[in-house]
């Protein structure tokens, strides 16, 4: 559809509409691509739907979000946090927050993804998001050595309804920022998690 929609140019009539059947068919075989694992070529067709809209229409904040979403999927953290936050200035979706918080984690980028996470837990959001978010949000406090706020945030995971393999691993976590902090309640938090 994409071979026969660029070659056949004098067909379409207005001449806007073969542009409109060229992004939707990009958009779509991204879609098609990024299911199939293709990531790569996934981004090359976001790409070229972000070309083609960018010089008739102005870009959506879903279609920022489809390309980080793919740059992320391909480990390009970097060009990902570009995509979410161009999206984000259009609109303040917290499913492009969290998931540039996510990329901001993978960077190292930890104040970045601490900020990110806070905005998230700010908004309403589901029980599983709020679950990543503070278990994430935790590890970027115990990597810049904010302990407490770590030790906030794995306690109240521990209060989530969580599996126990889960519940030792916070537990584990916990006492680790007690132990950085010099206090004996570490050992009660490694014995638990044993």
């Amino acid at each position: 559809a994409i071979q026969l929609t660029e070659s056949n140019v004098d067909i379409f009539s207005p001449p806007d509409w073969r542009v409109h059947l060229l992004s939707q068919f990009y958009s779509l075989r991204a879609d098609a691509f990024l299911k199939t694992n293709q990531i790569q070529n996934a981004i090359n067709d976001l790409n070229e739907n972000h070309r083609i809209r960018s010089q008739y229409w102005d870009l959506k904040a879903n279609d920022y979000f489809l390309l980080a979403q793919a740059y992320s999927f391909n480990t390009d953290y970097e060009l990902a946090i570009i995509q979410f936050s161009n999206g984000l200035k259009l609109e303040g979706n917290t499913d492009s927050r969290a998931n540039r918080a996510l990329c901001y984690f993978w960077i190292k980028e930890y104040d970045n993804c601490i900020e990110d996470f806070s905005l998230v837990l700010d908004s309403e959001i589901s029980v599983e998001s709020k679950y990543k978010c503070l278990l994430f949000r935790s590890k970027s406090y115990m990597a810049t050595s904010r302990y407490h706020s770590a030790i906030s945030d794995l306690t109240e995971l521990l209060k989530m309804d969580i599996k126990r393999v889960e519940s030792a691993e916070f537990m584990h976590l916990r006492g680790c920022c007690y132990a950085m902090l010099n206090s004996t309640l570490a050992c009660r938090d490694f014995k638990e998690a044993c």
